[in-house]
């Protein structure tokens, strides 16, 4: 029996007829790198760019919680959340490594997992993270609520339900059907994969290839001694910056010829770069901001790291916020508090724009002086908390008697 005949009897009666559809469908998941996994694609240069703006951009935003009162809403730093999720989320971490290794897992795993540990007012004490590889999410056939089966190195295999787990998932969650976030690694496994295939190319191509750059063609058979001593002679008489423009002499019928790079090169080339765009477009990451400037302008690149902060840190922050105001605040504080990251240091412009900025919404009424020092860093000044209006603007008819008024005087 031949070797497809094999195939088809290992596969049953019931396989598919020659001219059925099956044959010519995309095999489902098929990647040309077996190890690509979340953690092995941070090996790839342009994909571990990526994940560290985001991750390295969230960790410095500041997290504030902040307390409703009327319209209007003070920080509250005070809130037992202020210090979990602004300084030590636990007695090991600060929170710019807390927030960084959430960045990085939802690029990777799609998902982020922390243990809530709470006090004996049932206020929200500590958060320790768990890695997605360690985590098992299931759901209880008797009361359908979700469950996290995890393993944190230490103790060992425990259950707990989502009141005790904090999970940030990523996209594809819905709570029903999906009950984790979907890992970007395994949604664009195919691109990733060509990426890596086209790194470990080249590194293999630079590790073996014996092509030089040029070589001699001479008639007949030459021994060993006689090409040493050519090869030598061209290394004396061309080699190197001060014998450069020199005339070289070859008899007995030998000549030198080049090898030119080919076109299988130039496309190898072309596919690294393309991929590395590939990349920035799973993430939506400025191309400038992973150091590929080929595109990039002094114009363009403020405007594009302005939309970055619009485009993708912003749909970030609100997934992360709407997770802690719905599990680790909850109904019982939802209504009154809740958190917000601080994106304003990522989406305002250069020095003059920003002056420009807070002069019309200070002059508008619509700003403190005080206000506009806080958000450059700079320390409030006495009676700066004032809001003020610009006054030069008054109906024509007023105009005269604002003059004779000021004559009087």
């Amino acid at each position: 029996m031949n070797l497809l005949g094999r195939i088809l009897t290992k596969l049953g009666a019931d396989n598919p007829a020659p001219d059925d559809d099956f044959w010519y469908r995309s095999t489902p998941g098929l990647s040309t790198s077996a190890y690509l996994s979340p953690e092995t694609s941070l090996r790839l240069g342009a994909y571990s760019a990526c994940v560290r703006v985001i991750a390295e951009t969230l960790a410095s935003l500041d997290l504030t919680v902040y307390r409703r009162d009327g319209d209007a809403r003070l920080p509250d730093r005070d809130h037992a959340l202020a210090y979990v999720l602004g300084t030590a989320p636990n007695n090991y971490m600060t929170a710019f490594e807390f927030w960084e290794l959430c960045g990085k897992n939802l690029c990777t795993w799609g998902n982020f997992y922390a243990r809530i540990e709470t006090d004996s007012r049932d206020n929200v004490s500590a958060l320790y993270p768990i890695p997605p590889s360690r985590v098992i999410v299931g759901r209880d056939i008797n009361t359908g609520l979700i469950t996290y089966t995890y393993s944190d190195g230490i103790r060992p295999q425990q259950s707990i339900l989502s009141d005790e787990m904090f999970h940030v998932p990523g996209l594809g969650y819905d709570g029903v059907d999906q009950i984790v976030g979907l890992s970007p690694v395994e949604l664009h496994r195919q691109s990733i994969g060509l990426s890596m295939d086209a790194e470990g190319y080249g590194s293999r191509f630079f590790a073996n290839n014996a092509t030089p750059p040029a070589y001699i063609a001479a008639p007949g058979v030459v021994n060993d001694t006689t090409k040493t001593a050519i090869l030598n002679y061209f290394a004396r008489q061309f080699g190197g910056v001060r014998n450069a423009g020199k005339i070289g002499f070859l008899d007995n019928g030998a000549e030198l010829k080049t090898v030119p790079l080919n076109h299988r090169d130039m496309q190898f080339l072309e596919i690294r770069r393309y991929q590395i765009e590939e990349i920035a477009r799973i993430h939506r990451v400025p191309l400038h901001m992973i150091q590929s400037l080929d595109h990039a302008t002094n114009n363009n690149i403020e405007f594009q790291g302005i939309g970055f902060g619009q485009y993708t840190m912003a749909p970030w922050c609100e997934r992360i916020e709407k997770r802690i105001n719905m599990q680790l605040l909850g109904p019982r504080e939802g209504a009154s508090t809740f958190v917000k990251f601080e994106l304003d240091s990522i989406m305002r412009g250069d020095a003059i724009s920003r002056a420009e900025y807070y002069s019309k919404r200070i002059t508008s009424g619509n700003m403190t002086p005080n206000e506009a020092r806080i958000r450059e860093n700079d320390n409030p000044l006495p009676g700066g908390d004032k809001l003020y209006i610009q006054g030069a603007m008054v109906p024509l008819e007023m105009a005269g008697q604002i003059v004779q008024k000021e004559v009087i005087q």
